[in-house]
């Protein structure tokens, strides 16, 4: 084990650009070096004696199995003294012939440095003979450095060992050990020995001896397999004897996607460590304090001195690391833990992530800053909680920095990283780590408060037509945030323009082809935040597609290609990751059809919600431009083997949510007639198309085929359908039926609110909403429904705070939803006699330039008369100008009511009801004003 980074931790995956996780890039794998190496007699001996300390060899079974390979024996003696070894007894049977290797080339790793390899036993077990091929076995030493590609030479030697001659059904019969350790763990003792194996066993042996007087601790570990195996106890001398046995092991088969966390073959971990805080204190002798830095770092600590303010100090001092100490370890006899002096460092100008670490905490205390190593698992992140105390289970250093009663994160082997430490990506989030200090007691974990969101990608995109039939242009903009911008940083800052081309256009090509970028990507790189973001326009070959006189076009968010991947093989044995989390992506889509498009359809939230991920699907249509929005968060990142089914199935669901096309149907589209005789107008085209969509509904529930949840959806968009048409009445019977078929379905209580409210039934609708709620119902639609039921029922206070709950539970997504229930709740307060607070006040006086309904706003705090109002949406073209219209004059009608002007407020209003969007809440609620004011 070493304290270097693996070359291929975290991957990018550049034709996605939606990697959710990455790490430092590394060189591209190519030929492993290899060099024959000579050993002399001290390091390597054939045909020795076994070990003084070695206990009786264990017989080799009998075995009738023929799988293809057959571990006939695995025996493991482990001598925990002041000499340290390790025995290995081995008999592997193969019963096919392209296993041969498995025999034919058998190889043993040692570090020369410090191991002495022996040679015990090299036979081939062949019926009834005994082949003895200790003199004849080839033997090589080849220096094989596998990680050199990475960064990483280790000294390691690879004994390979070339036998002639071996036949199926041969047993090869090997025995041999390697005395001595690391001297750097000093006198405590730790090691590991597997136990269940991805071949058969007949018999599974390991045995530790250890002195009688030194603690030693052992447990096995092991998710799939739960049986312990517990030791029998003897003597040998003054060691004490712990050994391990089971018969007839069956084989465990590897899968994909099993959890870093999990672990599924059984190991025994072996400790003389107490407990965590030992681990810490021997730590603590490999990063002594450093009084003093090298000359030559002299005018960069001048340089970092001179920044603002301590953490943007340490951001210096870490991007210096990071930079001009490039990544290449030296794991030689001690340093594969022992970090090199900064000062062989900086002369170097090269290190392992140890190295760069001690560097680093060394210049940050330097400045005054408090900075500490911290050891970490980086292929496993969160195991070291599960284990025994021992520094066995860390293969990485990172820094943790103390600032104004915070801890930072800090890894100086990754690279792209800027902006405030509080931006900077934590690829290690959750995982458990050991700080390198005296008083250390426990393992911390390692957590951003906003790992979220530096874990969120955001796109945004506009597709516009000017002819169903015609060519489209489509604006992208893409921003990725944390880890994700940082390796996007380094990955694009590598690529040719014209790679960068092809890179931008490459999500897109298989949904529209043809697809062609107009103009160059424009890369905006914000350093102050570390987001990353890439804009590109794109010109589409016709990309709406029609059907029976329908049209659609295509689309599928970017950030969530990848997002969940699915093993395979769903039936399984083990857990499986599926995606990974903290993520979360933000995506939005807008279609601007031709002029000739007129459709309505309030903003309508879609939910699904998983033991995996929560996603929320919001879609409108305003005239001839429609609006979907999504935002999915992983909730975990692994799902148990017996939920796989249940998760496809809300894959499924969130596909069949999604859609993946917005359409526009036929009776959308407006016709012209001739010489623009016969044009159809906004309302009678809302009208068929309500029509039509209620002729459809009640056809899908007359066949029947529906039920449960699915049935009730059916019922209540027939039901709001009805309502929207203004016949509540005849809606309210299918609200009240979905509700009987699918009682645990917030949706459906949700719809009888709505169908209670348009009955007037506003006393009513309340506890159909809170119910809604209690089921998990999306939450910023229950509360403001709720709102409004409370408001016409004269319960102002209590509305205004549902419609500050929904304002809240917006969480800064889909602001024009939030910006509409932030209307309703000012006219609430208002009714109620309550004054508004100052915060709401200067937002809606500083947004009154935005966009709609942000003039509203303004004008319902007095920053805008509703002549400017008015005069802001006449500037408005086609049927939006006329949908707004219908907003806008509600508004301005309680602009009046609330300033006591009867007459200006019910002419307001009479021109909302003027303008027929039945549909919308404002012309409905104008004509409940309207009845009050009789």
């Amino acid at each position: 084990m070493r304290f270097a980074i693996s070359a291929a931790a975290l991957l990018i995956a550049l034709s996605a650009l939606d990697t959710t996780h990455a790490q430092s890039a590394a060189a591209a794998p190519g030929d492993i070096p290899v060099k024959e190496v000579q050993l002399g007699a001290e390091t390597f001996a054939r045909a020795a004696p076994l070990p003084a300390w070695a206990l009786p060899l264990a017989e080799i079974p009998a075995t009738t199995r023929r799988e293809p390979v057959v571990l006939r024996l695995a025996e493991t003696q482990l001598l925990a003294s002041d000499g340290r070894g390790v025995l290995i007894n081995r008999a592997i049977q193969v019963n096919d012939t392209s296993s041969l290797a498995s025999i034919g080339q058998f190889t043993i790793q040692f570090v020369p440095q410090y191991h002495r390899l022996r040679l015990h036993t090299v036979r081939l077990l062949r019926g009834s003979e005994v082949l003895d091929r200790m003199e004849q076995v080839q033997l090589r030493f080849l220096e094989r450095e596998s990680g050199l590609e990475g960064g990483v030479y280790s000294g390691a030697i690879t004994a390979v060992m070339l036998l002639a001659d071996v036949r199926v059904g041969d047993t090869l019969h090997i025995v041999y050990s390697i005395a001595g350790e690391n001297p750097v763990f000093g006198a405590a003792y730790s090691d590991t020995a597997s136990w269940d194996q991805v071949e058969p066993t007949e018999l599974r042996r390991v045995s530790v001896l250890a002195p009688a007087d030194r603690r030693l601790d052992w447990r096995m570990h092991g998710d799939h397999r739960t049986s312990r195996i517990r030791p029998t106890e003897s003597t040998r001398g003054a060691l004490r004897v712990l050994q391990f046995e089971e018969r007839g092991l069956e084989t465990v088969e590897p899968e994909s996607h099993i959890p870093s966390d999990y672990v599924p073959l059984r190991f025994i971990q072996f400790t003389g460590y107490g407990d965590w805080g030992e681990v810490a204190r021997w730590a603590t002798t490999l990063f002594p304090g450093v009084t003093q830095l090298p000359p030559e770092l002299a005018p960069v600590m001048e340089r970092l001195r001179a920044l603002p303010d301590p953490q943007a100090r340490a951001a210096g001092a870490l991007q210096w690391v990071q930079e001009e100490i490039r990544y290449f370890s030296v794991s030689l006899g001690e340093s594969s833990h022992r970090p090199y002096p900064p000062a062989q460092v900086v002369q170097r100008r090269y290190g392992d992530c140890k190295d760069k670490t001690y560097l680093l905490v060394t210049m940050l205390r330097e400045l005054g800053i408090e900075a500490t190593p911290v050891l970490v698992a980086l292929r496993s992140p969160k195991v070291p909680a599960r284990l025994l105390p021992s520094p066995d289970v860390f293969d990485h250093v990172i820094a943790r920095v103390e600032l104004a009663g915070r801890s930072y994160y800090l890894d100086p082997t990754r690279l792209g990283q800027r902006g405030p430490l509080s931006r900077m990506g934590l690829p290690l989030e959750g995982a458990k780590g050991l700080p390198v200090r005296a008083d250390t007691t426990d393992l911390i974990t390692v957590s951003a408060p906003n790992a979220l969101e530096l874990a969120t990608t955001e796109v945004h995109e506009v597709l516009t037509l000017e002819a169903l039939d015609g060519d489209g242009r489509l604006d992208v903009r893409r921003s990725w945030n944390g880890a994700i911008a940082e390796v996007l940083r380094v990955a694009f800052g590598r690529l040719t323009i014209e790679q960068q081309r092809s890179q931008a256009t490459a999500d897109y090509e298989r949904r529209y082809p043809g697809i062609t970028l107009d103009g160059e990507p424009r890369i905006v790189d914000d350093l102050a935040r570390n987001t990353f973001t890439l804009e590109a326009k794109y010109k589409l070959p016709k990309p709406a597609k029609e059907l029976n006189g329908d049209w659609a076009v295509r689309f599928f968010p970017t950030n969530l290609a990848g997002a969940i991947n699915l093993p395979q093989k769903m039936a399984r044995k083990f857990p499986a990751t599926v995606t990974t989390s903290p993520y979360q992506a933000q995506y939005q889509l807008i279609v601007n059809w031709p002029d000739n498009v007129s459709m309505v359809h309030d903003p309508a939230t879609q939910r699904v919600d998983s033991a995996l991920f929560r996603a929320q699907v919001q879609r409108s249509f305003r005239g001839n431009v429609a609006t979907l929005n999504l935002q999915y968060t992983s909730l975990v990142d692994t799902v148990p083997a017996k939920d796989l089914a249940q998760l496809a199935q809300d894959v499924q669901k969130l596909e069949r949510t999604l859609g993946g096309v917005i359409v526009v149907n036929r009776g959308a589209i407006k016709s012209g007639g001739l010489f623009g005789l016969g044009k159809t107008t906004l309302q009678q085209n809302l009208q068929a198309r309500q029509e039509t969509e209620l002729r459809r509904l009640s056809t899908t529930i007359a066949e029947a085929k529906l039920s449960g949840e699915d049935l009730a959806e059916a019922l209540c968009s027939r039901a709001e359908t009805l309502a929207d048409s203004g016949k509540a009445a005849q809606g309210l019977p299918d609200a009240q039926e979905a509700v009987r078929v699918a009682p645990a379905f917030g949706r459906a209580w949700q719809c009888r609110g709505n169908l209670l409210f348009g009955t007037g039934e506003y006393t009513k609708a309340v506890p159909d909403y809170t119910k809604a709620l209690g089921l998990g119902h999306d939450a910023f639609m229950s509360y403001y429904k709720r709102g409004l039921a409370r408001y016409y029922a004269g319960q102002y206070e209590a509305a205004a705070g549902d419609f500050a709950k929904a304002i809240e539970s917006k969480q800064g997504n889909d602001e024009s939803d939030g910006l509409y229930a932030r209307l309703w709740q000012i006219w609430a307060l208002q009714r109620a006699g309550a004054g508004l607070p100052p915060e709401i006040v200067d937002a809606a006086r500083k947004g009154a330039t935005g966009a709609w309904p942000r003039a509203a706003l303004a004008m319902a705090v007095g920053a805008l008369t509703p002549e400017q109002l008015i005069a802001e949406v006449e500037r408005k073209q086609g049927d939006e100008r006329e949908l707004t219209l219908a907003e806008a004059w509600f508004y301005v009608g309680q602009h009046h009511r609330g300033r006591q002007d009867i007459e200006k407020a019910k002419q307001a209003y009479e021109k909302c009801r003027a303008l027929g969007i039945t549909m919308y809440i404002e012309h409905v609620a104008a004509g409940l004003e309207l009845a009050t004011l009789k």
